[in-house]
């Protein structure tokens, strides 16, 4: 969120592409992913703010929280 809040936008956006491989292969949940796809295709645009960082999170720790008790046995 401090680059967002520094105007530099190219290092969000490489930042994202980057995150997306570590959040698939570490099997997070669909609503996340499309969270963080959300969030992606805004920083391509450069188009990604605070606001939407903090909605990007707070989607990804729900669906952290509401991890059933069958995939944590998954050894993630």
């Amino acid at each position: 969120m401090l680059w967002l809040e520094a105007n530099r936008t190219a290092e969000v956006r490489r930042l994202a592409l980057a995150m997306a491989w570590i959040f698939e292969t570490k099997g997070i949940r669909r609503e996340a992913l499309a969270a963080l796809q959300l969030f992606c295709e805004a920083a391509l645009r450069e188009a990604a703010t605070v606001e939407l960082a903090r909605r990007v999170i707070a989607d990804i720790e729900a669906a952290r929280r509401s991890v059933s008790p069958l995939d944590c046995k998954r050894g993630d």
